[in-house]
């Protein structure tokens, strides 16, 4: 398991100098004073709306984590105009779905539906989001929900990264998870919930996003006025700081699976610095790589992986499950070591730009 101690220190070093293409181009608006991006395709016949609010952990506390989480997942419980059960009568006429995610730098309430009923779903989802109901009933319903969630520890993946958070994320804004603990989420009380969705609703953390058979002609009507009676509020917080390994360390915890499983975390570029597309290759070819290596050569691991997230203070990790963590983790060192010594064949590196650009579009 010593391997694992250094092995991000090799990775941050192996970008090469290839970059990924630019998003595909999409329309653009303001409403009310709330940005308003669209962006087309026209051969789908389907819509998805999102509707985002900046701040992401950073709007909540070690005392009060999961309070967003809970806010959201209440909001879309019922509306002061549309209690639980008139809401959910009004989606299923749509055959919409509403939904929300929580996550580090943001959170979004979003529907889907089908082009012809959006004009509808999109208003839905602007009420629950902004004129939620809260009932005290539907709070506790969903309450129990999100208890039951943070207590469980059968998704090991969740409950390792909860883990590694709480190792590695110390005295950052990313240190409060976004799904609460039981702790937290049974002392949120109503009146907090209130506050806090007074607080982050605001118009300059807002932002709407518009993917699928439409276009911003058809939108832009859509949202007239919507948002107008929403104040501006106060700035959204500055971004996370980067994160800042100083050292390589290691960690070593007990889950309740037959298999070690290892993670090899490591903390990337800002996504908007000049070498993050170079890693976002980097990373594409690793994972290619490790999948050839420790599964289809080696027999060691059956899910090796690399992946990278991307946000404000960006990280990434190396991750397989293996009964051999030292034989594994030596040939990942190997790996990266190679990504970082030899030039990438250029058939391998357009292989894998294409794939990254297909992605984005």
């Amino acid at each position: 398991m010593k391997l694992l101690r250094w092995l991000f220190l090799l990775l941050c070093a192996a970008a090469t100098p290839a970059r990924a293409a630019g998003p595909a181009t999409a329309g653009e608006f303001t409403v009310d004073g709330v940005r308003v991006i669209v962006q087309p395709r026209p051969a789908s016949e389907t819509v998805t709306a999102g509707i985002f609010v900046r701040g992401g952990r950073q709007n909540q506390t070690a005392a009060n984590a999961g309070i967003e989480a809970l806010l959201f997942a209440a909001a879309i419980e019922g509306t002061e105009r549309f209690p639980r059960d008139a809401l959910r009568a009004e989606v299923a006429r749509t055959a919409a779905v509403l939904d929300y995610k929580c996550f580090d730098d943001y959170s979004v309430l979003s529907v889907r539906c089908t082009v012809d009923v959006l004009p509808r779903a999109l208003a839905l989802a602007a009420d629950a989001l902004l004129h939620p109901a809260l009932a005290p009933e539907d709070v506790e319903r969903v309450r129990t929900r999100l208890v039951a969630l943070a207590a469980s520890d059968t998704d090991l993946d969740r409950v390792r990264r909860r883990e590694a958070d709480v190792w590695l994320l110390r005295g950052h804004p990313y240190a409060a998870p976004t799904e609460g603990t039981p702790e937290t989420l049974r002392a949120i009380t109503l009146a907090d919930l209130r506050a806090h969705h007074a607080r982050v609703l605001a118009r300059g953390r807002m932002l709407v996003v518009v993917a699928g058979g439409v276009d911003v002609a058809q939108v832009q009507p859509l949202l007239q006025g919507v948002f107008a009676a929403v104040p501006a509020g106060d700035p959204p917080p500055p971004a996370a700081p980067a994160l800042q390994f100083s050292a390589p360390g290691s960690r070593t915890a007990r889950f309740a699976s037959s298999v070690p499983r290892a993670d090899v975390l490591f903390a990337a570029p800002a996504a908007d610095a000049p070498d993050f597309p170079a890693l976002q290759l980097a990373a594409a070819i690793l994972r290619t790589r490790l999948f050839e290596v420790l599964r289809d050569r080696a027999s060691l691991a059956y899910d090796p992986t690399v992946d990278l997230e991307v946000q404000a203070a960006p990280r990434g990790a190396i991750r397989f499950s293996t009964a051999d963590p030292d034989a594994a983790a030596r040939l990942v060192a190997e790996q990266v070591d190679r990504l970082r010594r030899e030039a990438v064949p250029a058939t391998r590196s357009e292989e894998h730009t294409s794939e990254l650009q297909s992605r984005l579009h």
